[in-house]
């Protein structure tokens, strides 16, 4: 955030308020950020989910691989 102050301090050499490209600035990287963190909880979940409906698929094969061979 100093980053973004220092920066939007030179703004007013541009003739525009100092104040308002900051704001424009931080809502800006705020967005960026909610937008990765969406992406990345996304990408987690499904990973999860895929991995998951792996594991049951393999535990399924596994399990007709062995039933001939387990007494009842």
């Amino acid at each position: 955030m100093s980053k973004l102050r220092s920066s939007s301090s030179l703004a007013s050499y541009a003739q525009k308020n100092p104040y308002q490209v900051y704001v424009e600035k931080g809502t800006e990287l705020f967005n960026e950020l909610t937008k990765r963190i969406s992406h990345n909880t996304i990408k987690v979940l499904m990973s999860n989910t895929f991995a998951k409906q792996k594991v049951d698929k393999t535990q399924e094969v596994l399990e007709k691989i062995v039933s001939p061979f387990v007494e009842k």
